[in-house]
């Protein structure tokens, strides 16, 4: 369980996430003020949020997993309860060190069982029942070896200060393309939503608004060739119109979402080999609709109860 949690989001992160929702605007104002002679005037602009302004701290070394020391002084004059998560916190860490250098004897293996070499052990075992009842003295069986947790369940390493890039192509403004495209309305607010959940995971956000087919091509194959060597891996989101199997650039020409892949296989992007490579596509792919499955099971005629018509909760049938 423990490395599960580590390969996705540490207790770390979601402390920070879970302070920030908790901290009013005022508490905000009072926490900018605080920190005017240790972070910079721009980084502390209005619009920032406190997890802006945790993730600051974190840049700049005031903070990290282990050492909480400025936050909680700061808590303490402007929202002390909120003290009371990191101590939660730091209580949760100290019993999981404990478990690691402590592990329970029910977790320990006793040693008549432990086998090195192949999978399969001969181990004599005497049975008095079948002894008793059918005179066999000892009985020699072959107990499987169980398959080890590592070994049945892989996992890549995230463990980089830096997670590695997050390249985020939006495209809106399709006002000069050879096809007939709307502008998409609402696209900057997934843009901002991605934006500050990558940079809240670590990873180094790029956005590049607005690009042609090849000015497309041209970002992606520059981020192939840097060295990807002290990351972990890497995440691209596209954001535009599309076809079934393509994305559109704003100029009209669309690019194969196989040929974005491609770029960073094995073979184009040795620094890259294996670790994880995230494509995050918002666009159409075809004109068809999802047929719906519903969610909550089939629904039964009761003929004693009336009720008025409701929508069912339903996802796509391939969902």
């Amino acid at each position: 369980q423990d490395c599960a949690a580590h390969s996705l989001i540490s207790p770390y992160r979601k402390l920070l996430y879970d302070l920030s929702d908790n901290i009013t605007d005022s508490d905000l104002d009072s926490m900018k003020f605080m920190l005017n002679n240790f972070i910079p005037r721009g980084k502390l602009k209005e619009k920032s949020t406190p997890l802006d302004i945790m993730l600051q701290m974190e840049h700049l070394d005031l903070i990290n997993e282990s050492n909480l020391d400025k936050l909680e002084e700061i808590f303490n004059h402007i929202c002390p309860a909120l003290n009371k998560k990191i101590t939660q916190y730091k209580e949760k860490q100290a019993h999981r060190l404990r478990s690691l250098s402590f592990p329970s004897e029910s977790n320990l293996i006793s040693k008549p069982f432990l086998r090195t070499g192949s999978l399969q052990s001969p181990v004599t075992i005497k049975d008095d029942v079948l002894e008793s009842k059918a005179n066999l003295k000892n009985k020699t069986v072959v107990v499987p070896e169980p398959p080890r947790a590592a070994e049945a369940l892989g996992k890549y390493q995230m463990t980089a200060a830096n997670r590695g890039f997050c390249v985020i192509l939006n495209n809106n403004n399709f006002s000069n393309s050879l096809e007939t495209l709307k502008e998409r309305v609402g696209t900057h607010a997934d843009e901002d939503s991605l934006k500050k959940v990558f940079e809240w995971l670590n990873f180094e956000v790029e956005i590049y608004r607005d690009c042609e087919k090849e000015k497309m091509l041209s970002v992606l194959k520059d981020v192939r060739g840097r060295n990807h060597s002290q990351m972990d891996c890497l995440v691209c989101c596209v954001l535009s119109h599309g076809l079934e199997g393509s994305v559109y650039g704003v100029d009209g020409r669309t690019v194969k979402i196989e040929e974005i892949m491609a770029l960073f296989d094995g073979n184009n992007c040795p620094t890259l080999v294996e670790k994880p490579k995230l494509f995050f596509i918002q666009a159409c792919q075809g004109t068809s609709e999802h047929k719906a499955a519903l969610t909550d099971g089939i629904e039964t005629e009761d003929k004693d109860i009336c009720c008025d018509a409701r929508v069912p909760d339903t996802v796509p049938s391939k969902a």
